[in-house]
């Protein structure tokens, strides 16, 4: 999830974000192995294939989840039931399990600070 909040940060000392600024190196990308790079900083890691029959669920989660006016409230296993009784899909625990970790994922990269890294691995 915070791969697409990435993209909507602006680029520091201009006024694009790095989609914007990814898409433009893309557009005048001439070395092929510079334009694969490219793309794949754009596209980002993707969804697990095991996991891609959730992402429906979870969008429709946070479309409806609440705030306090600074943040966004979590997504409530009350919620997860609600859309299951109004849908009639069932959650596996599992499942429930990945909904929990991508609403975490998803309100931390929210509540980041511009440049905050997380983890040795961010630049």
């Amino acid at each position: 999830m915070s791969h697409a909040y990435r993209l909507a940060r602006p680029v520091p000392g201009t006024e694009m974000t790095m989609r914007q600024h990814l898409l433009n190196a893309i557009g005048t990308a001439r070395d092929p192995g510079q334009l694969e790079a490219l793309t794949k900083q754009f596209e980002g890691p993707g969804v697990p294939e095991v996991c891609e029959h959730l992402l429906p669920v979870w969008q429709a989660l946070n479309g409806k989840r609440t705030s306090t006016g600074f943040a966004v409230n979590p997504i409530t296993h009350g919620a997860m039931r609600d859309y299951c009784a109004l849908t009639g899909a069932v959650l596996d625990p599992w499942e429930v399990a990945v909904l929990d970790g991508a609403d975490v994922a998803f309100r931390t990269e929210l509540g980041r600070k511009e440049g905050e890294k997380v983890g040795p691995d961010e630049e």
